[in-house]
């Protein structure tokens, strides 16, 4: 009983974590006449329109290509939420999404 309550605990206590990963991320679309990509953004930790920041464009591997605005952020996306980098190396940086039938090669 106590072993199925602790893998409980720990499982509940890794879906916060997700949840607090995914609110890193603002959720937005470019959209062209038929075009539309999807694409993540994440600002510095104490963003202020008054500065600067570096942009970093992160473009992903074939296997997140899609359509749900979420699969761009499995690989690559950790380095930049590091607390220790967020905070000594503060940017911008976009996530966008290729879509499924398509290669970034293509753009």
């Amino acid at each position: 009983m106590l072993k199925k309550f602790v893998l409980l605990l720990v499982f509940a206590s890794s879906l916060n974590f997700v949840s607090a990963q995914e609110n890193l991320y603002e959720s937005a679309y470019f959209i062209k006449e038929n075009d539309t990509l999807a694409y993540r953004i994440m600002y510095p930790q104490d963003f202020s329109e008054e500065n600067q920041y570096p942009l970093v464009l992160f473009l992903h591997g074939a296997g997140e290509r899609g359509s749900d605005n979420q699969k761009q952020l499995v690989h690559g996306s950790k380095l930049f939420t590091s607390t220790i980098n967020r905070g000594a190396f503060p940017a911008i940086v976009i996530f966008p999404q290729c879509p499924q039938e398509s290669y970034w090669s293509n753009a």
